[in-house]
């Protein structure tokens, strides 16, 4: 009986590491755009090209930022390693907690907006007013504004 529980502790964290695995890759082939050559880019330069590359050079890593990574990890870890040694389980438990509901929000929100977006039209949309709240000392009350005057 112990083997074969053995066996399905392997199977099921080997399956879970190979869906996390297959999810990264998924999305970085998803998230990569292979650069266009040289000459094709030298003979169709419009001004909307241009000002396309200059957004997509802007999101381009350089080695320096590149290099900052494992150090923000190794960070987040230490940190990690001690909130969880000094804060216990429960608290660290709380602020997950509180965390997820928060990002879960935003992604339901997220998502909602778009779905209206589709409903309406997007011209539509647009020309809905559009309300921010304003957070801070020097905010006015009442928080809610419009952003069309």
């Amino acid at each position: 009986m112990g083997v074969i529980q053995h066996i399905d502790s392997v199977l099921t964290y080997g399956g879970l590491v190979g869906l996390a695995s297959a999810s990264v890759y998924a999305g970085s082939l998803g998230s990569y755009k292979a650069p266009k050559p040289l000459k094709l880019k030298l003979e169709k330069q419009t001004d909307e090209e241009d000002s396309d590359e200059e957004e997509e050079l802007s999101e381009r890593l350089g080695s320096s930022e590149a290099a900052i990574f494992p150090i923000i990890g190794s960070a987040v870890l230490g940190g990690l390693y001690l909130a969880f040694k000094y804060l216990g389980e429960d608290w660290i438990n709380k602020i997950l907690g509180y965390y997820f509901c928060v990002m879960g929000t935003a992604c339901v929100w997220s998502c909602l907006l778009s779905i209206t977006k589709q409903m309406v039209g997007s011209a539509k949309y647009k020309s809905a007013p559009q309300y921010r709240i304003k957070f801070g000392s020097n905010s006015r009350f009442p928080p809610l504004y419009s952003s069309h005057h």
